[in-house]
């Protein structure tokens, strides 16, 4: 069959098949189909004659112009605001060091910084000597209220600590992805609304290790 009901089919043996397994079959109408192409590069070399003819080389082509948040919106008429935890706010710095032992069993959770529901965390780092079998460590948060877990692993999971790292290992991003980097603290925890309270970052030592050692972790973030 070659034509029916006004569909002209064509024989094809790489169509491919999609999650459950059904085979993807494109149909359109060529009256609803448009290839469009950026412009590509123009380019003109001419005579000024209003420069004693000098020669004047001219070239344009299309680009994307592509704003970020901010910009879009203060390039909005009228403007719309923008919060501070996104452009303009107070870059702060903490610094939490805490000791693990040999004797600490798995599960031990190691609390380095107290943080606000409505920060942007913009940096993680673990310092660590090197701890003998300690080859997992969640980094996430805890609910200072109850002291329960929020998300014990929301920014890192499984971290490696038995190599000693003075250069410092970025976290803040090993879970969360970077397009999320303007998410407050509630909004990394899945929240819709800020509910205004403190938590722990935590470090939570799933395989704590075999000797005494040594974390400090430097969170940067705006409040």
């Amino acid at each position: 069959m070659v034509k029916f009901m006004g569909f002209s089919f064509i024989g094809i043996e790489r169509l491919e098949t999609d999650g459950s397994g059904y085979r993807r079959v494109p149909v359109w109408s060529r009256n609803g189909m448009l290839l469009a192409k950026r412009k590509g590069v123009t380019a003109k070399v001419t005579e000024r004659a209003d420069k004693s003819y000098s020669t004047q080389v001219y070239a344009a082509m299309d680009v994307v112009n592509t704003k970020a948040t901010a910009l879009t919106n203060a390039d909005a008429k009228p403007a719309v605001f923008t919060g501070s935890y996104i452009a303009g706010g107070r870059l702060r710095q903490m610094v939490g060091t805490v000791s693990v032992l040999a004797a600490d069993s798995d599960g031990s959770a190691y609390r380095v910084a107290r943080v606000w529901s409505g920060w942007r965390i913009s940096s993680i780092r673990l310092f660590n000597t090197a701890i003998t079998d300690g080859t997992a460590y969640d980094v996430g948060l805890y609910d200072v209220d109850d002291g329960a877990a929020a998300d014990d692993d929301v920014y890192a999971t499984g971290v490696n600590l038995t190599s000693a790292s003075t250069a410092g290992t970025e976290v803040a991003f090993e879970q969360r992805g970077i397009q999320l980097a303007a998410n407050r603290v509630f909004e990394d925890l899945g929240e819709t609304a800020d509910p205004h309270k403190w938590y722990d970052l935590v470090l939570t030592g799933d395989t704590v290790g075999t000797v005494d050692g040594t974390i400090t972790v430097m969170v940067t973030y705006v409040d």
